[in-house]
């Protein structure tokens, strides 16, 4: 439990046309699903965002503290729970306002437009956040990440638990500096795995969740980066 219980920031002052959906919004076959307004009032710190998509696209987000201005994208997780849906995993690492702001593109484009924004009002932070792992061009392939949501040196590196979904790749490993941890692949479940990773504790070591997608077996290819 964290001590960054409440906060007494005023609302931040934003453009008449910042909040909600932007004008590519529903051409890019995106909708709203767990929140319909743009002002969430968030009294827990951990919560999800869910958006409904009918099409292939590229997406992007940005987290931002507005009473600092600084980037806290680290604390948001893109999911793909199932077809045609989105989740942004958010942690807000204390109280206060934040800006949501999603971007998308279609599939042949580089140009990533803003879509939806929202304003977050997280009214206490009862629960410890940590930065979520780093997301490479592969995880926005349909990825589904159970286990772990955060990786840090003071977790229990003993027992560290794998469970993720992802699509089209014939194996997936975690490599710890340059050694191999090879998960298993187990039908609906996904990819699962348990991994001792004490040996590497104190030593800044990179965590990179890898996975094979070519005939080339000893090719793989980074999907997620945590630090330990």
């Amino acid at each position: 439990m964290t001590d960054q219980v409440a906060h007494s920031e005023k609302e931040p002052v934003l453009a008449d046309d910042f909040l909600g959906a932007q004008p590519k919004f529903k051409e890019l076959g995106l909708s709203t699903d767990s929140h319909d307004k743009p002002n969430i009032r968030a009294p827990d710190n951990h919560f999800d965002i869910k958006l409904a998509i009918s099409k292939p696209l590229h997406i992007a987000h940005e987290l931002t503290r507005c009473k600092t201005g600084g980037d806290v994208s680290q604390y948001v997780l893109r999911q793909y729970p199932r077809d045609g849906y989105i989740s942004f995993s958010i942690q807000c690492p204390e109280p206060g306002y934040y800006k949501l702001q999603i971007f998308a593109c279609p599939p042949d484009s580089k140009q990533l437009m803003a879509v939806y924004n929202y304003v977050i009002n997280c009214t206490m932070a009862l629960k410890k956040s940590y930065p979520f792992p780093k997301q490479f061009s592969q995880w926005k392939e349909g990825c589904l990440l159970t286990s772990p949501l955060v990786l840090h040196k003071d977790s229990n590196l003993a027992h560290v638990d794998w469970r993720v979904k992802v699509p089209h790749a014939k194996k997936v490993a975690v490599i710890v500096n340059g050694e191999f941890f090879h998960l298993e692949e187990k039908g609906r479940r996904g990819w699962v795995g348990q991994f001792n990773f004490e040996q590497f504790k104190g030593k800044e070591a990179l965590v990179a969740l890898s996975g094979n997608f070519t005939d080339d077996e000893t090719s793989y290819t980074s999907i997620l980066e945590y630090h330990i």
